[in-house]
């Protein structure tokens, strides 16, 4: 089952200040549990993709990408444009798949694939010629097409998380 993103919402990606340690509502666990409630009740839909935009999910790349994108971290220099595998599921159109958890995407695609590691955000945004498919055959699912992506990226509102301020002193 799938549930189709095309909804026109102002969702909220919210920047991090510092990428370490990962909050609980980005994890692997809260984007599961978030899309599952969304296709239950639209009104979790919020829930769910701030945590998938901001969460780490996984797809499958070639090696020569992987190696670049090492290269790049390791040498800070460059840019890396990523090239994803795609596929076609039955009845469906061509599309990413990407993982919220490696070991979903190592059962997929066998334990030897180049896996790359990217906020859901940077997966929508480095790709925009075919729709992305998170967590296929492996429990709840979601389809974005190119379209859904479009309109979902033109939606997103950005503010820092900042601490809360420090109380002043008496």
């Amino acid at each position: 089952m799938t549930l189709l993103a095309a909804f026109a919402i102002a969702s909220t990606a919210l920047a991090q200040a510092t990428p370490s340690p990962r909050p609980d509502w980005v994890t692997a666990d809260a984007i599961e549990r978030n899309l599952a409630a969304a296709m239950e009740d639209s009104t979790a839909r919020d829930a769910f993709l701030t945590s998938f935009l901001n969460g780490e999910v996984f797809v499958r790349v070639d090696q020569a990408t992987l190696d670049a994108v090492v290269e790049q971290q390791r040498t800070q220099q460059g840019t890396v444009t990523p090239r994803y595998f795609t596929g076609v599921p039955p009845g469906g159109e061509e599309a990413i798949f990407v993982f919220s958890r490696r070991e979903l995407a190592r059962a997929a695609f066998g334990e030897e694939v180049p896996l790359l590691g990217m906020s859901g955000e940077t997966a929508l945004r480095t790709q925009s010629r075919v729709g992305l498919i998170l967590n296929y055959n492996n429990g709840p699912s979601v389809t974005f097409s190119p379209q859904d992506i479009a309109t979902l990226l033109a939606s997103i509102q950005r503010r820092e998380v900042t601490p809360p301020p420090a109380s002043s002193p008496r």
